[in-house]
């Protein structure tokens, strides 16, 4: 967590609060005062949201929420000195609890002392100074913990941040941890790039773009910004990508792009991607479609095009546009693969040439688990039961932690009658993503069976 956004522990209490205030009506001023702290929260106005947390805080000393509020409030007002104060005051109150001691870490880390922050977290010091992007420090931390000899993901991420601090003395660590379980195709990939010395930064940059690695490719990208004395859009389009997907505001990096080159494809399909992410679809709608035309050959472009529109319902255009990116690269499994989800999912043209291509797809690639169970779910929705248990089944054979898979079979499994088995796989898929979708359907396949989670 850090300093961008109401926690979520809050925001749950918060909740609570004003359920229970049907039941139990707190009085006006009070109830008067909350809904002013949320309202100056959501807007930005920490100084004001943090005055009226004040306020709760005198008024409620018994209970931590309103204290809770108050920290945060200060901290997102810049008040880094009175966040540390009070996070010390509460935990005099009431104890320390994990929320609270990440706030205090937040706090100590904004002010500019890191290492003030590190006993009050349960993870490595490395992760926080990642978290932080202060890349010198978390390199020292990393090789003090390589050298302790800390599990492999400590190396793996010690040979990926030398990549890009000194790539011409990185080979000795990236030769290492092609021996890490889940490093080797990422230091095998950099070792690549620098045994080709061709490309320096932007090749090691989109080497982690590849391999999910988006936090180092910021930096990555900041090195070959500043090597190109600033002047590359495509650089400073891939940086903002690399924000949005670290969970940070891209946007601005993506209109500098787009400043220093208007007629720059990757910059407007950067836009669009940071559009639909605040849940602007016209504005992304246009943006992928002005890269499309001023790159009529990229098959990401109009496969992101076709995604939006299937998002917001026009699954006629969806299948245009994501049936003209497949066929710009016909021999990528990846745009296979989003098109055949596509067909089954929504079991759109599944008497037609929607079956006919998931068929096909799942053939040329048999041991491919997202295809075969794309073909499960066609089955499925074409009524053909038995055939997608087996199809889903062979499925999660081949990727045992596909949670997509393992509820797509519950499914199955339920239309078939099997509710023993349709329960075990809803309970695989609940623990392989308990946070996301298919989770959450499992959990309410569960309740709606009258069974346990």
């Amino acid at each position: 967590m850090s300093l961008s956004g109401k926690p979520l522990n809050l925001l749950l209490a918060l909740i609570g609060i004003f359920s229970l205030l049907a039941l139990y009506p707190l009085p006006l001023c009070v109830s008067r005062l909350i809904y002013r702290a949320e309202s100056a929260f959501a807007a930005g106005d920490y100084r004001a949201a943090a005055g009226a947390y004040r306020l709760l805080a005198d008024g409620l000393s018994g209970t931590s929420w309103p204290l809770t509020g108050l920290i945060e409030a200060e901290a997102l007002a810049g008040h880094y000195s009175e966040a540390i104060r009070l996070s010390y005051l509460a935990a005099e109150r009431f104890g320390w609890w994990p929320g609270l001691r990440r706030l205090l870490a937040d706090a100590y880390i904004a002010q500019g002392r890191p290492e003030l922050a590190i006993p009050h977290v349960q993870s490595p010091a490395y992760d926080i100074y990642l978290g932080w992007h202060l890349w010198g420090p978390a390199l020292a931390e990393l090789r003090d913990a390589v050298g302790r000899g800390e599990d492999g993901e400590a190396l793996c991420t010690l040979a990926v941040l030398e990549a890009v601090d000194a790539p011409g003395d990185a080979r000795r660590s990236l030769e290492s941890a092609l021996g890490v379980s889940g490093c080797r195709d990422v230091a095998a990939a950099l070792l690549d790039v620098l045994d080709a010395d061709s490309s320096g930064y932007p090749a090691i940059a989109l080497v982690l773009m590849e391999h999910g690695r988006w936090d180092v490719a910021i930096w990555a990208w900041d090195r070959a910004i500043e090597a190109a004395d600033g002047g590359d859009a495509t650089f400073w389009a891939y940086r903002g990508l690399c924000r949005e997907r670290s969970g940070l505001d891209g946007l601005p990096d993506v209109t500098r792009g787009l400043i220093l080159a208007p007629d720059e494809p990757l910059a407007w399909y950067a836009l669009g991607i940071c559009r639909r992410d605040r849940g602007d679809t016209d504005g992304a709608l246009e943006a992928f479609s002005q890269a499309c035309v001023l790159d009529p050959a990229n098959p990401a472009y109009p496969v992101e095009l076709g995604s939006t529109y299937r998002q917001v319902g026009r699954l006629d255009l969806a299948a245009l546009w994501l049936r003209a990116g497949f066929s710009l690269a016909p021999d990528s499994i990846g745009f296979r693969r989003v098109l055949a989800a596509f067909y089954a999912e929504e079991g759109y043209a599944l008497d037609g040439e929607g079956m006919a291509f998931v068929r096909e797809s799942a053939s040329l690639y048999p041991d491919d688990a997202g295809l075969r169970a794309s073909l499960g779910l066609a089955l499925l929705k074409r009524g053909d039961y038995s055939g997608a248990v087996t199809e889903l089944e062979r499925a999660l054979e081949l990727d045992p932690g596909s949670a997509r898979a393992a509820y797509y079979l519950g499914m199955a499994r339920e239309a078939i009658g099997a509710t023993d088995g349709a329960a075990d796989a809803y309970r695989l898929a609940l623990s392989l993503d308990p946070e996301g979708p298919y989770g959450d359907a499992a959990s309410l396949a569960l309740e709606r069976m009258g069974l346990s989670r």
